[in-house]
């Protein structure tokens, strides 16, 4: 059962920086709205429903697709399915059509105009001013004897925690960027024509300090009713530290003192007992929320119409071909985006994360799987981790998307480990060694020394781990666009694998990071370009 449905508040956008003030309606409960009324902030921020109602708006940005006209591809129902998805040695558009969005990403060929780097600039600093709203209308009531402190703390730390991982996505994707903390109320305040880029560390330090505060205040995964699965919590706020941390002790700042940060971010979500590896990889990608303790943060959809996602359809595997692909029982998607072969390649064939993940087949109307020929396997492999189901709405996903699961945190805690102690040590190569045995499903718990990485160099233990993590996260929050950017090896893998005429198309010093809206670029005299663009 989905219980957490990303209800759409009533806000108005009309904002320069991509920043809005909101006109927020009433709302049934937590999982379904229903609109009565248009207030103002001052009159809305009156009780702690109405408080709750806009926290949701928040959460909303991560995944509803129809929040804001014009804004379609800016979050994980589909722009981020591709933008820093393709383009890396897993996955590839299927064709060079330079006017596609989603082509574009894997041509390298984007720009300021493209639309899935401007969709997902608007759509996050949306998310960022939903986030300073609440935080800026709610932190006045504590102390209100009207209000409850626990619940209010509990409010704006789920606002910080939001606001926190959309910078953390933006200072990755676009570097320098403004760093806006109060809600914007006027189209004319000199914080929105004119607010200039602030550099990438200080954006880190704000987003430490929001995580700081949350892990504070959110309840732990089992102190949540199940009515409110998908909302941040403390263990969520320590995963998305030990993530920045990582990402903060790699390029492009590289302080080496947060690796330690980050291993003990990690071993609180290890050693809170709230999370586990599920026995098969596959069922960490199964319909049901409930009982997933793998799950640490999702992006939540449902099989309601208008509540679904692209997951599945946007990629997918690939259907035999024509109107027969796509009956109402067949699970084809529409391979948008697809596995490169030399990925699929990589894996041993007894790692069940390979035919998990990847397709070597095509399905036709009655989901019978035909297998790829040797040349199929060049363009036709389907990205089939997220598999669709005759049972959806149209084409239309209602699978959670996950943005943080356990597997990606002792990934994380083996990196960290090695790093802070100049090689990897046993609790490296233990949580290392984990998800490697449940890819084989063999005990995780047990040594297993036909497939246990040991003896490894601290260079040789990195590209292992490296290596593990493509294999286990493959499409899922753009992981291996990030692992290449921090680790400063897009460009080798793209060199290495990319056809002739991305590579053509490639610059390392340019598509480290996105281009700036040109939108921005036009309105603020205070707006510097991405060099490259």
């Amino acid at each position: 059962m989905k219980n957490l449905k990303h209800i759409t508040t009533m806000k108005k956008f009309n904002f320069i920086l991509i920043i809005s003030f909101l006109t927020l309606a009433g709302c049934a409960n937590f999982l379904e709205e229903e609109p009565e009324s248009f207030l103002s902030p001052s009159e809305f921020f009156n009780s702690e429903e109405n408080i709750d109602i806009a926290v949701t708006g928040v959460y909303d940005v991560l995944g509803n697709r129809g929040f804001r006209i014009g804004v379609n591809f800016g979050n994980y129902n589909q722009g981020l399915l591709s933008m820093g998805t393709v383009g890396t040695d897993q996955m590839k558009a299927p064709a060079d059509r330079a006017g596609n969005r989603f082509h574009q990403m894997d041509m390298f060929v984007y720009g300021p105009s493209s639309q899935l780097p401007s969709n997902v600039w608007i759509a996050h600093y949306i998310g960022v001013n939903r986030a300073n709203t609440v935080i800026n209308r709610t932190e006045p009531l504590l102390g209100n004897p009207d209000f409850d402190d626990n619940k209010l703390n509990t409010s704006i730390a789920e606002a910080k925690f939001l606001r926190a991982f959309y910078y953390f996505n933006l200072v990755r994707f676009y570097g320098d960027i403004p760093l806006k903390l109060t809600e914007t109320q006027s189209l004319t305040a000199e914080d929105v024509v004119s607010i200039a880029r602030s550099p990438v560390v200080d954006i880190y330090n704000q987003i430490e300090k929001d995580l700081l505060f949350a892990e504070q205040y959110l309840k732990m995964p089992s102190e949540v009713a199940n009515s409110d699965n998908g909302r941040a919590t403390k263990t969520a706020a320590w995963a998305l530290l030990a993530r920045v941390y990582n990402t903060w002790a790699s390029y492009p700042i590289k302080d080496q003192s947060k690796w330690e940060l980050a291993a003990n971010s990690a071993k609180r979500v290890i050693d809170s007992g709230e999370h586990m590896l599920m026995d098969e990889f596959s069922s960490v990608f199964m319909k049901e929320f409930e009982g997933n303790r793998e799950l640490i943060f999702v992006a939540k959809f449902s099989n309601v119409l208008g509540e679904t996602s692209s997951l599945g359809a946007h990629n997918g595997i690939l259907g035999v071909g024509g109107a027969n692909a796509f009956s109402p029982n067949s699970t084809a998607g529409f391979g948008v985006v697809r596995i490169e072969r030399s990925y699929y390649e990589s894996f041993d064939e007894l790692d069940q994360r390979r035919d998990w993940s990847c397709s070597a087949f095509r399905v036709d109307k009655d989901n019978n799987q035909i297998p790829l020929t040797d040349g199929q396997l060049n363009g036709a492999i389907g990205m089939a981790k997220f598999r669709s189901d005759a049972s959806w709405v149209g084409f239309g996903s209602p699978d959670d998307y996950p943005l943080i699961r356990y597997a990606d945190v002792l990934t994380m805690y083996a990196e960290a480990t090695a790093m802070s102690n100049g090689g990897p040590t046993s609790e490296s190569y233990e949580a290392l060694n984990k998800v490697r045995r449940r890819a084989f499903r063999l005990p995780i718990d047990d040594p297993a020394p036909l497939i246990d990485y040991v003896g490894l160099s601290p260079s040789e233990f990195i590209d292992a781990l490296l290596q593990e993590r493509s294999w286990e996260l493959v499409s899922e929050d753009c992981s291996r666009w990030h692992d290449l950017v921090r680790t400063e090896q897009l460009g080798k893998f793209v060199v290495a694998v990319k056809r002739a005429s991305v590579v053509a198309n490639f610059n390392e010093s340019t598509h480290k990071l996105f281009p700036i809206p040109i939108v921005e670029i036009d309105v603020n005299p205070l707006m510097v370009q991405n060099p490259g663009y």
